[in-house]
């Protein structure tokens, strides 16, 4: 699959303007592959090349690309959340991502109501992980506290002290 990324990534020197949009979304569809098949670091340097291209393509002509951009932003999150890898920056991009569709779906809700379905469920699953994160943050300091109290008690009650566990808990 990255030899194929990579051939096609030469096409774009006959035809630049043409191939970009094509080139972005291999470089999606690569991304989506490899993390179906579980390998999410492979997958991240294909969805961020395709978010490159398209926000390039969109600062020059935003009209024809913007919603190719929040199907990129959207690629890139969702990979990220599935591995749950750089959870922030998955987060930041569905929600660049979300804010795009929003409007794309009040104005055409036929072409992009699923779309932005599909971005805001993205969006409860990162933000799911996120919390899920700061939990186990949240036990380790909890952890870190108790192991403390425990060493601290253990120094005590070896200098003669008695160790009282509802002093430490």
């Amino acid at each position: 699959m990255e030899q194929a990324a990579q051939s096609f990534a030469q096409l774009p020197q006959a035809d630049p303007a043409a191939a970009l949009p094509s080139l972005a979304a291999a470089f999606g569809n690569i991304g989506a592959q490899l993390a179906g098949l579980g390998r999410y670091q492979d997958a991240l340097a294909p969805t961020e090349q395709s978010v490159a291209i398209v926000r390039r393509l969109t600062q020059a002509d935003p009209g024809p690309h913007l919603a190719e951009l929040a199907r990129a932003l959207h690629g890139y999150a969702l990979v990220r959340a599935m591995g749950e890898i750089d959870l922030e920056n998955a987060r930041a991009a569905i929600e660049e991502s979300a804010a795009i569709y929003q409007p794309l779906a009040e104005r055409l809700p036929a072409a992009f109501d699923s779309d932005l379905r599909a971005v805001q469920s993205t969006q409860a699953v990162i933000h799911d992980a996120l919390s899920r994160t700061a939990a186990r943050w949240s036990v380790r300091k909890r952890s870190g506290r108790i192991r403390v109290a425990f060493h601290a008690a253990m120094a005590s009650s070896d200098s003669g002290k008695r160790l009282n566990r509802e002093d430490h808990v």
